[in-house]
């Protein structure tokens, strides 16, 4: 109705208006016509309801987050098209992982170029902000973890959040977790794994890094991390104590320490020298790959 009330306005004026004017004010309607067809295919779904373990429909409906992102893979950093993207919040139900009957937020596929989205969701979580978690199989991958955070800043309403996902191909994790069960990690085949990305200041990858837990316990070789080499694709030796120049670990401990349970949460970090990377939380899901990434701390 408001472009319509608008159009007969601009259609009075334009009999004494130039062509050119008149022309300028009818792409002005059009346009904004348009974004507003775009704000209402940005309407979040109704949040379904949910069990009393769950986040419930009214605390979701305090924020809206407008999710988009795209699926590379991760050796290559190529996009991966027809992956299916399972939205939903972490950190803020008892465990910190939404159990399986939780409602998902919304599920999508990725485009040929890798991409999904934009699209909005409900996304309160009776925190000060909502971490998204998004669930990545089909196209090829393996089931793939990974979470960030929106509206942290607490200013917009709708926020946005755009995530970029480095999801390995499930050849590459079989690969995997046979070099890890034959390099003396227990139950490689199935235990949850986190794909931890160390990165220098720069936002290079970081070789050299010993990697930690939020108690700062080293990780024992081969029992609990191995290290992907440089290429992005099979593990360095068991014996390695750090990070390649790919600057990434793959980390198999129980969670919340040796003697967790085998789904939880663990902080990540790690240490070069002087520099430290400090502990991250990180998601532990049996059959599943956690990718995560941390910069280097400013030095002291």
């Amino acid at each position: 109705m408001r472009a319509s009330a608008s159009a007969s306005a601009s259609a009075s004026a334009s009999a004494s208006a130039s062509a050119p004017t008149a022309a300028l004010a009818l792409a002005a309607i059009t346009l904004a016509s348009l974004a507003a067809c775009g704000e209402d295919a940005l309407e979040p779904p109704e949040p379904a309801p949910a069990p009393a373990h769950c986040v419930q429909p009214d605390v979701r409906r305090a924020i809206t987050v407008e999710v988009s992102g795209t699926i590379v893979d991760f050796t290559t950093d190529q996009p991966v098209p027809g992956a299916t993207v399972a939205i939903t919040t972490a950190w803020d139900t008892e465990g910190d992982i939404p159990a399986a009957d939780c409602p998902l937020l919304a599920t999508t596929t990725t485009d040929a170029e890798g991409r999904f989205g934009p699209l909005a969701v409900y996304a309160g979580a009776g925190t000060f902000f909502p971490i998204m978690l998004f669930r990545v199989e089909g196209g090829g991958r393996a089931l793939t973890l990974s979470d960030n955070r929106a509206c942290s800043n607490g200013a917009s309403d709708p926020c946005r959040l755009d995530h970029t996902i480095a999801a390995p191909a499930a050849t590459l994790a079989a690969q995997w977790r046979a070099e890890l069960a034959s390099g003396g990690m227990a139950d490689a085949d199935h235990r949850g794994l986190i794909a931890f990305l160390f990165k220098d200041r720069d936002g290079s990858p970081a070789a050299g890094v010993q990697p930690n837990t939020d108690a700062f316990v080293t990780l024992r070789p081969g029992a609990d991390v191995r290290f992907v080499d440089a290429g992005r694709g099979g593990l360095t030796p068991a014996t390695d104590l750090a990070t390649s120049a790919a600057g990434v670990a793959v980390i198999g401990t129980m969670a919340l320490g040796p003697a967790g349970p085998t789904t939880g949460t663990i902080g990540i970090g790690g240490l070069r020298a002087a520099e430290q990377w400090v502990p991250t939380g990180s998601l532990i899901v049996p059959d599943a790959i956690f990718v995560e990434d941390r910069t280097a701390s400013p030095p002291m």
